[in-house]
């Protein structure tokens, strides 16, 4: 992948913007995603020992990799990479754990951190026309590209989206509630060596295609 010359994170963070919206944020607009089985023993040293790893098949367990691009009627413009390892569970309450995650926008990287404790870093994506291939840099180096075939528009759907920060050491555990159009599509996903999540081995494979998203994201509990 091709280095950036100048990012617009980087735009971001020189511009200082510091402030960001009180939850619930509303999520409205597209997004890539890759599901697939990781080995458990891959992916333990990223899950926090207070959460128990959730087992899709013996030895494996869920790991999702998540674009998404959020327009108009959003509480914040902006993109956005997922990276979680695993599903996880704290008691009776479970989710997946994000271990890593990125954003455009300075104010979506301060709340995220401020009120779900997720460990959003500013990057800089590049979106095709269509929205069907993403780019992902940062410190103008690429992180990760996604890329499928237009998947044509899918049923909507209800859609229920648990998830797990963190704070001082303990689980934050929040969800998404809303609707979206979903296709399945071939999804192409490069990772570059340099990336922190390069290990995990997120591959090309199925994938789902997000159309019309509209999603409200609460505060943890």
């Amino acid at each position: 992948m091709s280095q950036k010359p100048h990012t617009e994170s980087e735009q971001h963070e020189e511009a200082g913007l510091s402030t960001y919206p009180d939850p619930p944020w509303r999520l409205c607009g597209t997004g890539l995603i890759r599901l697939c089985a990781l080995p458990t023993e891959q992916v333990r040293a990223l899950v926090p020992a207070r959460l128990s790893i959730v087992p899709l098949r013996p030895g494996y367990t869920l790991g999702v990799l998540y674009a998404g691009r959020y327009q108009a009627a959003s509480t914040l413009r902006y993109s956005e990479l997922i990276v979680a390892p695993a599903m996880v569970r704290h008691g009776l309450r479970w989710g997946a754990w994000i271990s890593h995650i990125y954003v455009d926008d300075e104010r979506s990287a301060m709340g995220g951190r401020s009120i779900w404790g997720l460990p959003k870093q500013l990057a800089c994506f590049e979106w095709n026309n269509d929205e069907t291939a993403v780019t992902v840099f940062q410190h103008r180096h690429g992180l990760c590209r996604l890329e499928t075939q237009a998947a044509g528009l899918g049923a909507r759907l209800p859609l229920l989206a648990p998830a797990f920060g963190a704070r001082d050491g303990m689980p934050l555990w929040f969800y998404g509630r809303g609707s979206a159009r979903l296709a399945q599509a071939r999804l192409a996903v490069e990772v570059a060596d340099r990336a922190p999540f390069a290990r995990l081995g997120f591959a090309s494979g199925r994938g789902v295609c997000i159309e019309e998203l509209k999603l409200s994201v609460r505060a943890p509990r």
